[in-house]
C-alpha cells in the first residue's frame, strides 16, 4: 500500500504543481494568444516558419548556409514579400528546388532572377514535398501574380502522395482532405505549458547546434499541428482507393497542369540533368505530349553526362553550387530559345566565386 500511496502522491503533486506553473505562464502572458488560437495544420502538412531563417551546414564545406524565409514561408531573401511582386516565373518543387545547402547568391533560381530582371522569379519548392504537396502549394500561393509554372520534376515526387492523405478523386475531381485533430491533440493546443516547451526547445538548441532554425514565436501552434499529425498519420484511414501510387500521381500532376491555366498562367516541366532523374521522368510521367517538357538531361546529354561528377555534392545527392550554375545555363539558354551548339563553358564571373568558395 505504501508503494501505491506514493505512487498516487507524486501524481497529485506533479499535476498540481503543473496546474501551478500553467497559471504563472498564463500571468506572464508570453504564450496567451497561442493558446487562445485552434490548431492549423498548413493544407499541404508543413512548411518552413514565416519570417524565419534557417541556418544549414553545407555538406562538403565547413561553412553555414542561410536561408530566409518571408511571410509567406516562401525562401525570399529580397526586402519585398512574394504575395507583393509582380509578373512573377514560380518554381515549384521539393528540396531540388528550395536548395537549402546552397547560398542563395548561387542557387539558379537567383541567378535566373538577376538574369531576367524584368521579371520575379520565385523559389516555391519545399524540401520533403510529394507532388501533392507540390499541387496543394500552388492552390494556396495561385492568387499570386504568378504567369509561368515550372515544376521541377524530382525522383522522389511519387513517394508519399497516398500516405500523405491529402488528395482524394471522385472520378477526375480532386477534393483537399483537411487534417482533424482528436480532443487530446486540441488540449495540448491550448496550454501555456506546451508552448514553453516548444520555445525552450527552440532556444536550447539554437545554443546547441549551428545547424538550426530561427523562428517567430507566432509559428509555434503550426508547428505543434504538424508534430501531431505525423505521429498519428499512420493510424488515419487512406482516403486513396487502392489506385497505383503512379497513377495517382498523374492524376495529381494532370490537375496541377489544368488549375495552372484556368488560372491564367502557362505550366512547363522542367528535367533536371542528371541520368537517374531524366530515368525517373521516363518511368513515371504516362501522357508525356500533354506537357511543355524542359529536359535539361536530354536536350544537353554530352554536356551533363561530362559534368555529371562535378555538380552533385560529394556528401549529398543534391546538386553543388556548379549544379545549379548549370542548370541555370541550360534554363537560360531554353527560356531564349536558342541551344548550345558550341563546347560549353562555365560562365566565368560566377565560377570564379564559387572556385573560391571551395578553396
Amino acid at each position: 500500500m505504501s508503494i501505491i500511496y506514493k505512487s498516487i502522491t507524486i501524481l497529485i503533486s506533479t499535476i498540481i504543481g503543473l496546474v501551478i506553473f500553467e497559471l504563472f505562464l498564463n500571468f506572464y502572458g508570453k504564450y496567451n494568444d497561442l493558446s487562445q488560437n485552434e490548431l492549423v495544420l498548413s493544407d499541404s502538412i508543413y512548411e518552413k516558419p514565416k519570417s524565419s531563417t534557417l541556418i544549414n551546414q553545407h555538406p562538403d564545406l565547413e561553412i553555414l548556409v542561410s536561408n530566409k524565409f518571408d511571410n509567406n514561408a516562401i525562401r525570399n531573401h529580397d526586402e519585398v514579400n512574394t504575395e507583393d511582386k509582380k509578373n512573377i516565373i514560380a518554381f515549384f518543387g521539393d528540396s531540388h528546388t528550395e536548395n537549402v545547402n546552397i547560398s542563395n547568391e548561387f542557387q539558379f533560381i537567383t541567378l535566373l532572377d538577376k538574369f531576367f530582371n524584368k521579371k520575379n522569379l520565385v523559389n516555391y519548392g519545399v524540401g520533403g514535398y510529394s507532388l501533392d504537396q507540390i499541387f496543394i502549394r500552388y492552390l494556396s500561393f495561385k492568387r499570386h501574380d504568378i504567369e509561368h509554372v515550372y515544376y521541377v520534376f524530382s525522383s522522389n515526387d511519387a513517394g508519399s502522395v497516398v500516405s500523405n492523405n491529402l488528395i482524394k478523386y471522385i472520378g477526375n475531381e480532386y477534393k483537399i482532405l483537411k487534417p482533424k485533430f482528436n480532443v487530446f491533440e486540441r488540449m495540448l493546443g491550448k496550454l501555456n505549458l506546451t508552448y514553453f516547451l516548444i520555445d525552450l526547445y527552440y532556444n536550447l538548441r539554437a545554443q546547441i547546434y549551428k545547424k538550426h532554425t530561427t523562428i517567430d514565436i507566432s509559428n509555434y501552434s503550426k508547428k505543434l499541428a504538424e508534430k501531431l499529425y505525423y505521429e498519428s498519420l499512420n493510424k488515419k484511414e487512406i482516403a486513396n482507393d487502392g489506385t497505383d501510387v503512379l497513377v495517382f500521381f498523374n492524376k495529381i500532376l494532370k490537375s496541377f497542369k489544368n488549375e495552372t491555366i484556368k488560372n491564367n498562367a502557362k505550366f512547363s516541366i522542367i528535367i533536371l540533368p542528371l541520368q537517374e532523374e531524366n530515368d525517373a521522368f521516363e518511368k513515371m510521367i504516362f501522357e508525356k505530349k500533354d506537357y511543355d517538357i524542359i529536359n535539361l538531361y536530354t536536350n544537353n546529354k554530352k554536356i551533363a553526362d561530362d559534368l555529371s561528377e562535378e555538380i552533385i555534392f560529394k556528401n549529398d545527392s543534391h546538386l553543388n553550387e556548379y549544379g545549379n550554375l548549370l542548370v541555370y545555363q541550360l534554363l537560360k539558354e531554353n527560356i531564349l530559345g536558342k541551344k548550345y551548339t558550341k563546347e560549353f563553358k562555365f560562365q566565368n564571373d560566377i565560377e570564379r566565386k564559387i572556385n573560391n568558395l571551395y578553396r
